[in-house]
C-alpha cells in the first residue's frame, strides 16, 4: 500500500532541465504525427463517401469507346437501314 507522500512524489522518469525540453519535443513530434494520421484518415473517409467522384473514376477506368467500335456500329446501322429499305420496296411491288 502507498502512503500519501508517495502518491504525490514526482515521477522519477522526468528530470529537470534538458530532459524536460527533450520530453516536450517528443510530445510535440507525437502530436504532429497524430495530426498527419488524422488528416490522412479524414481524406480517406471523404473519398469513400464521395459517390459522385467514385462514379466518375469508374467511368474513366472503363475508358472511352474506340473509334473502330463506333465505326462498326455506324456501318451496322447503315446496313440494317439499307436492308429494311430493300425489303420495303419488294413488298410494295
Amino acid at each position: 500500500m502507498t502512503t500519501p507522500a508517495e502518491r504525490h512524489a514526482p515521477d522519477p522518469g522526468l528530470a529537470v532541465g534538458a530532459d524536460r525540453a527533450a520530453g516536450a519535443d517528443e510530445i510535440e513530434a507525437d502530436i504532429e504525427r497524430t495530426r498527419e494520421q488524422l488528416v490522412n484518415t479524414v481524406d480517406s473517409l471523404s473519398q469513400r463517401l464521395d459517390v459522385k467522384a467514385q462514379a466518375q473514376r469508374r467511368m474513366q477506368s472503363l475508358g472511352t469507346p474506340r473509334v473502330a467500335t463506333i465505326a462498326g456500329a455506324a456501318l451496322a446501322a447503315v446496313l440494317v437501314t439499307a436492308g429494311a429499305v430493300l425489303v420495303w420496296r419488294r413488298r410494295r411491288r
